[in-house]
């Protein structure tokens, strides 16, 4: 089953190079990373996470 993985690039509670290993651990995985986002990218930016839902919805 494919995952969805969105991180925000200023998250300081779980550090970018940790999550990012992560998202090799599913067989099909997508990531997104947030620019302007900490630890809550969807409260952060909304907008763009769920552009980044859509867009991976669309593709499975």
């Amino acid at each position: 089953m494919p995952v969805l993985f969105i991180y925000g690039k200023q998250d300081e509670i779980i550090p970018l190079d940790k999550t990012i290993e992560q998202a090799s651990i599913p067989s099909i995985s997508s990531v997104n990373i947030l620019k302007n986002s900490g630890h809550l990218g969807m409260i952060e930016e909304p907008e763009e996470a769920n552009k980044a839902i859509e867009e991976f919805l669309s593709d499975i």
